[in-house]
C-alpha cells in the first residue's frame, strides 16, 4: 500500500508541476476563453469611450457613474446576440434585464432597450 500511495503521489506532483509550468501568461488568457463563450475582448479605451458616449445620449442614468460595469454589461450581451442573433424580442428582453440602474431596477423599457441593444452590436459585438 505505501508503494503505491508514493506513485500516485509521484503522478500527483508531477501533473501539479506541469500544469503551473504551461499556464498562458496572465494578459490575455481570460479573453480566449471568454471569447470562446461569445464574450468579446475588453474593447479598447477609445471603443469603450464611443460605446459609453451613445449609452449617455440614450440616457445618462444606463451608465449612472460606472463606464466600466456598462462595458462589462455590453460585452456580456454580446454572448445572447452570438447565441440568438436573429431573436430581436428576445434580445432586447434580455438588454432590457441586463442593462437597469439605480433609478431603473427592472430596465429601462423595450424602446431603450433595443437603442442600448444596437449600440453593444456597433461597438462591442465583432
Amino acid at each position: 500500500m505505501t508503494r503505491t500511495w508514493c506513485v500516485a503521489a509521484i503522478v500527483a506532483v508531477s501533473l501539479l508541476a506541469t500544469a503551473c509550468g504551461t499556464a498562458e501568461p496572465e494578459t490575455g488568457s481570460g479573453d480566449s476563453a471568454l471569447a470562446a463563450n461569445g464574450i468579446p475582448a475588453k474593447p479598447s479605451a477609445e471603443v469603450a469611450a464611443a460605446f459609453v458616449a451613445d449609452l449617455n445620449a440614450i440616457d445618462e442614468d444606463i451608465v449612472h457613474g460606472k463606464p466600466d460595469k456598462a462595458v462589462d454589461r455590453g460585452r456580456n450581451q454580446c454572448r445572447s446576440v452570438r447565441s440568438a442573433p436573429t431573436d430581436e424580442a428576445q434580445l432586447v428582453d434580455l438588454t432590457n434585464k441586463r442593462f437597469s440602474s439605480p433609478h431603473h431596477p427592472n430596465g429601462f423599457g423595450t424602446e431603450v432597450a433595443a437603442r442600448i441593444l444596437a449600440a453593444v452590436r456597433k461597438h462591442l459585438c465583432p
